[in-house]
């Protein structure tokens, strides 16, 4: 007999997937995708938000059980340490996929080293890096700071998302814009990241030898998007929504980015959507607000925002989001 009945089994690894790219590319959008679609794959989410409070996670389907929120520091410096334990978290849950959200404001690079060295080897192997780029405001990303192009470059696959806003020559140029970054990488045309699942989960494309031979296992200094900062404003009473798409109207360009849960009190009975909480995004000058679903028991029916850009002035926003209740 070879061996001893106490010999553990070999332990499992389980795939991960760093989903990457700029604030409002389409990253939550891609995750609630793979999410539902039928794959039998029992996934599970790590998101990583930029500020001290989440709404990734609530926009995202799925259970609490199958999610783990990293927020208030950026998972590829300040808390990659809580990166570890968070996937150790979501291991013990019986997982067989890891899907990685990155804020927008992370590097992948020391993310995806994580699981290159250490305990992490052991239990997990890296499938591939997926940067979302959004093809409306690629140039805006951009001009923010170096870490749009360090997504585009560490990319195993690209997805050129929101395509259907732009024009089709404009598209072959970002295309070429982006391989001027990344030669090799793979680009696929997306409306709301709708992308077959073959290319996005279980390819196997992280290759570490080229990894390596990039030189991406060095550590270097990173450089957030410079002068950003993430506010977070609330009301705990229903706004109307004559009011609240009046104060949509008044966010102006130096705040970028934002998104949140709304509370809306003032539709008629009869209205299908009385019963139905509001979903809230803007990136650059688009706006985007629709019901998305009712809100769950026990849940508190409150509108929570947060803004990201420069020169955010919380009290100012914070007093507007509360006219918006009159």
């Amino acid at each position: 007999m070879n061996g001893s009945s106490n010999d553990a089994p070999p332990a499992k690894i389980v795939s991960v997937s760093i989903v990457t790219g700029a604030l409002g590319s389409g990253k939550t959008t891609l995750l609630n995708y793979l999410l539902t679609e039928n794959h039998g794959i029992k996934i599970g989410v790590i998101v990583n938000e930029f500020g001290d409070v989440g709404i990734d996670s609530e926009l995202i389907v799925a259970s609490t059980d199958e999610m783990v929120e990293l927020a208030n520091g950026c998972i590829c410096c300040t808390i990659r340490g809580d990166l570890v334990g968070a996937v150790k978290q979501v291991l013990e849950r019986g997982i067989e996929y890891i899907l990685i959200e990155t804020s927008g404001m992370a590097e992948p690079g020391p993310v995806a080293n994580t699981f290159l060295t250490g305990e992490m080897r052991l239990h997990t192997k890296l499938d591939g890096i997926i940067t979302v780029v959004d093809a409306e405001h690629l140039h805006i990303a951009l001009h923010h700071g170096p870490t749009t192009e360090e997504q585009i470059k560490a990319a195993d696959v690209i997805l050129l998302n929101k395509t259907d806003v732009v024009a089709d020559d404009e598209l072959d140029r970002l295309e070429s814009e982006i391989h001027a970054m990344s030669p090799r990488v793979f680009i696929f045309r997306t409306v709301k990241c709708r992308a077959p699942l073959n290319i996005l989960l279980a390819t196997g494309r992280f290759n570490i030898d080229r990894w390596l031979e990039e030189g991406n296992d060095k550590e270097h200094d990173h450089e957030h998007a410079v002068g950003f900062t993430a506010v977070s404003i609330s009301e705990q009473r229903p706004l109307r929504v004559d009011s609240f798409a009046q104060f949509t109207r008044l966010l102006p360009v130096e705040i970028f980015r934002a998104k949140g849960i709304v509370c809306v009190g003032n539709l008629s009975d009869d209205a299908p959507e009385k019963d139905l909480r509001m979903v809230f995004h803007k990136v650059g000058k688009r706006i985007e607000t629709f019901f998305d679903r009712s809100w769950r028991p026990g849940e508190r029916h409150e509108t929570r925002i947060v803004l990201i850009g420069t020169d955010v002035d919380k009290e100012r926003w914070q007093e507007a989001l509360e006219t918006c209740v009159r």
